[in-house]
C-alpha cells in the first residue's frame, strides 16, 4: 500500500505532461516557407492560377504514443489547406518574377492555368516518456504543378517532393512542414524559371 502511494504522484505527474504534450502538438499546424532560393532567371508575366490545390482532405497526420507509436490524436492544417497550398505555389511564380493572379477573380482569357494536386500530405509526432518533452516530429509533401490550356490539354507538368524532421519541446509540426515547403519551393522556383515552363505559358490555348 505504502508502495502504491509514493508511486501515485509520479504516474499523475506522468500523466499530466502527457495530457499537455498531446494537447499541445497534436490539434493543428500551419503551412509557411521561409526566404526562397533566388530564381536564376526573371521573368514578368501574368499567370492565371486556380484559388485552392486539391488532395488536402480532412486530417494530415496522427500524434503518436509509447515505443510502439499508437496513434491518439489526428492533425489537421489550421484553415484551408488547398488555399494555402495555392498560396505557397503563387511564392514560387513570383519568386521568378511572374505575376499570379487568380483565374476565378480575372477576366476571361485564353491564356493557360496553372493548377496544383497535392499526392501527398502526412506528418506524425512520437511522445515517449523517456525523451519527454522532446518530441520527434516528421513527415513528407508531394505535389504535382501542372499548366493547361484553357480546353483542359496539359501543356507542362512537374512533380515536387519535400520531407522535414524536427525534435522540439511539445510541438515540431509546424517546423516538419516548413521545412518540407522550403524543399519543394525552392525545387518549383528552379523549374518555373526553365524554358520548358516558359514556352508551355506562352503557347495560347
Amino acid at each position: 500500500m505504502s508502495t502504491s502511494r509514493r508511486l501515485s504522484p509520479h504516474i499523475w505527474a506522468l500523466a499530466f505532461a502527457l495530457g499537455i504534450a498531446l494537447s499541445a502538438s497534436a490539434c493543428s499546424m500551419a503551412m509557411k516557407h521561409d526566404a526562397l532560393a533566388p530564381s536564376p532567371k526573371q521573368f514578368t508575366d501574368e499567370v492565371r492560377t486556380s484559388r485552392r490545390a486539391e488532395g488536402i482532405d480532412g486530417k494530415v497526420g496522427w500524434s503518436r504514443f509509447t515505443l510502439a507509436a499508437i496513434p491518439l490524436v489526428p492533425v489537421n492544417l489550421d484553415g484551408d489547406g488547398n488555399e494555402q497550398m495555392m498560396d505557397q505555389v503563387r511564392d514560387a511564380l513570383k519568386q521568378v518574377g511572374y505575376r499570379p493572379v487568380i483565374a476565378e477573380d480575372a477576366r476571361p482569357s485564353s491564356s493557360p492555368l496553372f493548377k496544383c494536386k497535392v499526392e501527398k500530405f502526412w506528418f506524425n509526432n512520437y511522445t515517449w516518456p523517456v525523451i519527454f518533452p522532446f518530441v520527434p516530429t516528421w513527415g513528407d509533401v508531394e505535389v504535382t504543378t501542372t499548366l493547361v490550356s484553357p480546353s483542359g490539354m496539359p501543356l507542362w507538368s512537374k512533380s515536387f517532393k519535400g520531407s522535414g524532421f524536427t525534435v522540439n519541446p511539445l510541438s515540431g509540426y509546424t517546423g516538419a512542414v516548413r521545412q518540407s515547403m522550403n524543399q519543394i519551393l525552392d525545387q518549383m522556383v528552379k523549374e518555373l524559371s526553365g524554358d520548358e515552363f516558359r514556352r508551355a505559358l506562352l503557347t495560347a490555348g
